[in-house]
């Protein structure tokens, strides 16, 4: 059974925030990275449980490990949402 995987609104503009951050930097790398993001939730629909606990009650982080984003979900019945794309830098009140 396949899960259905949506990006929160707050998801979403952390994605935009990433986004505007990286095109100042590099244009070219900022697309490349938001994609990476993005395919990397693929793998949910299959494997909801593939990211570790967090500390927070019914929480679990997958991780974007090349470049080092956190994205923090909640599964809810046949959905998973993703409540957010952080980074270690970041402060993450999910860990």
């Amino acid at each position: 059974m396949a899960y259905n995987v949506t990006f929160t609104d707050d998801a979403l503009n952390d994605l935009r925030e990433i986004e505007s951050y990286l095109k100042e930097r590099d244009p070219t790398a900022a697309g490349t990275v938001i994609r990476q993001i993005k395919q990397s939730t693929n793998l949910l629909s299959f494997f909801p449980f593939l990211g570790v606990p967090a500390r927070t009650r019914d929480v679990r982080l997958l991780l974007v490990k090349h470049y080092r984003y956190v994205l923090p979900y909640k599964i809810i019945g046949n959905d998973i949402f993703i409540i957010g794309v952080l980074h270690p830098r970041q402060r993450n009140p999910h860990r």
